[in-house]
Order: C-alpha cells, then sequence, then structure tokens
C-alpha cells in the first residue's frame, strides 16, 4: 500500500474542509466527501498493518506445511493458488468452513497428487492456514 495514496486522500480531504467557497464551509456542516476520503484513508492504514500479503514471501512454505501436517496425507503437495472467494469452491470445502467465510475473504486452492500421479484439489480459507501457522509457531517456541 502506498503511504503516497494516503498523504493525497488526507491532503484533499484537508484541502476540501479550507475552501471558502464551499458550501459545507460557509455553513460550518461537515463535508461529506472529505469525510469519506478520511474513511478511507483509516480503513487504507489499517489494511496495511494487517495484511494477508505480509505473508505472500513465505506462503508456499507455510501451505506445505499445513498440508503434511498429520501423517494421514500420503498426497504430494504439488502448488497452491490464491483465489477470492467464490460459490463455485463450495464443493472443495467442508461444511464448516464454508458456513465460516465472508464474501471479501481469501481462499487457498491446495493442489496436490497422489502416487497414481492423479491430481485433485481441496480448497481451506486463507485466515485457517493463518491461524493454523500461529498455532505452530507458538507450540514451537
Amino acid at each position: 500500500m502506498s503511504d503516497d495514496l494516503i498523504y493525497r486522500l488526507k491532503k484533499r480531504a484537508e484541502i476540501r474542509r479550507q475552501i471558502p467557497t464551499r458550501k459545507s464551509v460557509q455553513e460550518g456542516k461537515p463535508d461529506r466527501i472529505a469525510d469519506l476520503l478520511e474513511e478511507a484513508v483509516a480503513e487504507l492504514e489499517k489494511l496495511k498493518n494487517v495484511s494477508i500479503f505480509s505473508h505472500l514471501d513465505k506462503l508456499d512454505e507455510i501451505v506445505q506445511a499445513y498440508h503434511g501436517r498429520d501423517s494421514t496425507f500420503n498426497f504430494h503437495y504439488s502448488k497452491y493458488e490464491l483465489v477470492q472467494w467464490d460459490p463455485y469452491f463450495k464443493r472443495e470445502m467442508t461444511k464448516e468452513q464454508w458456513e465460516s467465510l465472508d464474501i471479501e475473504d481469501w481462499i487457498v486452492r491446495i493442489v496436490w497428487t497422489d502416487n497414481s500421479n492423479s491430481t485433485d484439489v481441496y480448497c481451506v480459507p486463507l485466515k485457517e492456514i493463518l491461524a493454523w501457522n500461529e498455532e505452530r509457531k507458538n507450540i514451537q517456541a
């Protein structure tokens, strides 16, 4: 996330509130557009601080560890795909996982092969994998 964008949005809100010919300034009323700009800035700053993308450089390693988390998996990890929520993925998830999703959530589609080289996919909410990884780090510490 660019600090430049955040700065420009803040500055635009500030400038709008200082233009003496604006009706809202003349009447001493709130400027709704400036308020929206500042609200957007607040949301962008929150996202910047807790972005899922901070894990992208290690996500392949995390997904591999998640896939091999117990010895019951006899399937070989192949790759992952990070995709946004889509009703299509309902068939590739457990009912509990599906019901925990929000429309803005990210899904990790884990592609694996078995010993006969057939390929299949299962999906896991990204937040579930990241929560599992945090638990794993806490246990190892």
